[in-house]
């Protein structure tokens, strides 16, 4: 059976009880499990999801195969509303997640409970039609459904505190736009959260800007 490589990052995680990666949705973007698990309106602590008529300004935001973003830092002033032009430069799936650090572990672990089902991130996104998001043969082991609870479970805590979060995902040579209301007292940061991609640094930050 071969072995996905995400599932063994995040059995190490859970079983730590540590954190990884992005967050949840609820703010724009993609409407993922995270959405429909949030009923309660999050907090916008570092900002929240916003309409493309809501924007003061547009900026392109570039990311590729080398597992980077293009630019990593992004300077923003406090109550502005930016669309994000998010630009896959690259041959394999990409997304951008906005969010406070506790929604992007929450995401990241979302996308192994989902690598292991092969539950879809939203409506008509299939997880093994989509390169780099194909999942294995999971066993049937008590060691295993102990893994799934406790990947269960962490997911339902930080479902409890993960802050206003939105996200995207981008097909190869593809653009797609998100839109976020810099309006929180605290900056979020971004990233992507296909098969690795956090775990090996694709990941960007905002600043405020004077």
């Amino acid at each position: 059976m071969r072995r996905n490589p995400l599932i063994t990052t995040l059995a190490v995680l859970v079983a730590a009880g540590g954190s990884a990666a992005c967050g949840g949705h609820g703010g724009g973007g993609d409407n993922g499990p995270a959405a429909a698990s949030a009923a309660r309106p999050r907090p916008q602590t570092y900002g929240r999801g916003g309409l493309p008529a809501e924007a003061t300004r547009t900026v392109e935001l570039k990311m590729g195969d080398d597992l980077r973003f293009e630019p990593a830092t992004v300077a923003v002033r406090h109550g502005e509303i930016v669309t994000f032009h998010v630009v896959n430069t690259g041959t394999m799936l990409h997304e951008l997640t906005i969010g406070d650090q506790d929604a992007q572990d929450l995401h990241e672990a979302q996308m192994a409970q989902m690598a292991m089902t092969g539950d879809t991130m939203a409506p008509g996104m299939d997880m093994g039609s989509m390169p780099g998001m194909e999942h294995g043969t999971m066993p049937n082991t008590p060691e295993h459904r102990k893994y799934m609870k406790n990947l269960a479970d962490r997911i339902a805590s930080l479902d409890r505190s993960a802050a206003a979060n939105a996200s995207v995902h981008v097909p190869p040579g593809q653009s797609r736009d998100l839109t976020w209301a810099f309006v929180g007292d605290k900056v979020p940061v971004f990233g992507c959260h296909v098969e690795q991609h956090w775990a090996r640094g694709m990941r960007g930050s905002f600043a405020w800007a004077g």
